[in-house]
């Protein structure tokens, strides 16, 4: 019967760093965040946990429409709560 290794490789994560896009480097991403002192914080929006340098919903939600950072532009969500 043949034995299997599974071996991931990652990049060198620090603290600080975006997040990456896979599920074991995101989680692998957290530990090192949280270990590091940085704490996930609730989405007044969506209700979502997200590290400081996670985007949040409503920041996704301007640049899919294409609003500039110098524009702020009060966006309805998807439940019709209005935010920035």
């Amino acid at each position: 019967m043949p034995k299997w290794c599974c071996v991931l490789a990652m990049p060198e994560i620090k603290p600080g760093d975006p997040p990456p896009s896979g599920y074991l480097q995101w989680h692998a991403w957290a530990r090192i965040q949280h270990h590091a002192g940085l704490r996930q914080k609730r989405c007044r929006m969506c209700g979502l946990w997200r590290f400081p340098q996670e985007k949040c919903c409503t920041t996704l939600r301007k640049e899919r429409r294409g609003i500039g950072e110098g524009n702020v532009v009060s966006v309805p969500d998807e439940r019709g709560v209005k935010g920035n």
